[in-house]
């Protein structure tokens, strides 16, 4: 683990093997967020990057068994679920 300094003019020097290893560009974006008193760095993905990343995702799964009843594309028969014919 690195430790850095923030500069007067608040910036940081991402070290270089965190740079090699996420293989970061001069110039790359970062969208910045602070949780619990901890500042992350997260790279922004283009677009075109990103394109396919949920490939092959089940688009038919809900959040709970009562979910998908209530929607009415399933049937609870005996605490299984069964795609309604």
């Amino acid at each position: 683990m690195a430790t850095v300094t923030l500069s007067p003019k608040f910036q940081v020097v991402v070290p270089q093997d965190v740079r090699d290893s996420m293989r970061l560009k001069p110039g790359q974006k970062f969208q910045v967020f602070h949780e619990d008193g901890q500042i992350l760095f997260v790279p922004v993905v283009p677009m075109k990057q990103a394109r396919g990343f949920a490939r092959g995702i089940d688009t038919t799964c809900f959040a709970t068994r009562e979910t998908a009843c209530e929607r009415g594309r399933f049937q609870c028969l005996a605490g299984v679920l069964r795609r309604k014919q």
